[in-house]
């Protein structure tokens, strides 16, 4: 496991190797709650916000393999969604 986070009663839990999809990093929090609530309906995959260096950062989680992830990428960039795929090794 590479971390577990909190938020609001749930737990998300990113394990080794995981590919995950960045969609934005914002300076206000409900920014970036309101940016995963919107992506989670979207892609009905579970959304992560990290805090790092004063940026909270949407992460999308819960891909089973990496075409999963490709898939869910490419429907994001259709909608003009910019991603940024992530590996936590």
């Amino acid at each position: 496991m590479i971390a577990k986070f909190n938020i609001k009663n749930r737990t998300y839990t990113i394990y080794k190797e995981q590919v995950v999809i960045q969609i934005g990093a914002f300076e206000n929090i409900a920014n970036a709650f309101k940016e995963s609530k919107r992506l989670s309906k979207i892609t009905g995959k579970p959304t992560i916000i990290v805090c790092d260096q004063n940026l909270y950062k949407v992460l999308i989680s819960g891909f089973e393999t990496n075409l999963a992830t490709n898939n869910i990428a490419a429907k994001l960039l259709k909608i003009e969604i910019c991603v940024f795929l992530l590996t936590y090794n």
